[in-house]
């Protein structure tokens, strides 16, 4: 852990409490997100999203536009985007919020079935704004798991993991533009981050222009994950992830300087 997130200022027992913080913030707001949604209303006086009438402009001129985002820091991007944009799905493998919620239309259970990808193609061309969060499991089945059905994610100097090429592949087939989202924890605020994303072309293709896409991720997320403990989500499947390619790899050994998480 310390591998990616080190310690700056302080003792190693000052850093670790801050690691525990954010795990009990992440999993309050995941709660609050999946049983009382309602809730983060009360949070909306904490919000500082700068950049939020890029994607309010988009939304206003019916275009579709894809969002990746990361399970790490506040879980209060989903609620915010399926608040501000009513037209807003949700990548996910399960429905996760009440019937009866606010934003219960939001989530958009995707299977690997064909039916799916129509239904992806429909959604995009209606102008809709579609988000996931492609560090962690997209597709329910698990063949989607397969390199196929995924690129290769080498975070710092640690052995690879394979993350889903839904949200890539959909912008660069049908040329819509992509984000880079995340919410961290900031002098009493909760912030939003907003960056564009590669946009595809007609002369790059699929394999060049992921990788070009890909590294962009890649940098985003290793910046947010060595801004702070404070933002980290360790019960997050991008953990265990990283955990279990080490081990495929031979453990601690598997690192280039020799240096252990």
């Amino acid at each position: 852990m310390k591998r990616i997130a080190k310690p700056s200022i302080g003792s190693y027992e000052t850093w670790l409490k801050q690691i525990l913080k954010a795990a009990n913030v992440s999993r309050s707001l995941n709660l609050c997100y999946m049983e009382h949604p309602e809730s983060f209303s009360a949070l909306d006086p904490l919000v500082d999203f700068p950049d939020a009438q890029i994607l309010l402009n988009h939304a206003a001129r019916g275009e579709p536009f894809l969002i990746a985002s990361t399970h790490q820091g506040p879980h209060l991007a989903a609620w915010w985007l399926a608040k501000f944009l009513p037209n807003l799905r949700i990548l996910s493998n399960q429905t996760a919020v009440r019937t009866d919620s606010p934003i219960s239309g939001a989530p958009l259970v995707i299977d690997g079935s064909s039916s799916g990808g129509r239904e992806l193609l429909s959604l995009l061309k209606k102008g809709t704004a579609i988000a996931g969060s492609i560090d962690q499991p997209i597709v329910a089945d698990k063949k989607f798991e397969s390199d196929r059905f995924t690129l290769e994610l080498s975070l710092f100097d640690l052995p690879p993991i394979r993350v889903s090429t839904l949200i890539p592949r959909l912008a660069w087939k049908h040329r819509v533009p992509s984000y880079w989202m995340a919410t961290r924890l900031d002098a009493g605020k909760i912030r939003f981050d907003l960056a564009r994303m590669p946009d595809a072309t007609e002369e790059t293709g699929w394999a060049e222009w992921a990788q070009i896409w890909m590294s962009q991720y890649k940098a985003h997320l290793e910046q947010y994950l060595q801004q702070g403990p404070e933002n980290l989500n360790l019960p997050n499947a991008l953990f265990e992830a990283i955990a279990g390619s080490i081990h495929r790899h031979g453990g601690g050994a598997a690192l280039a300087d020799g240096k252990t998480l």
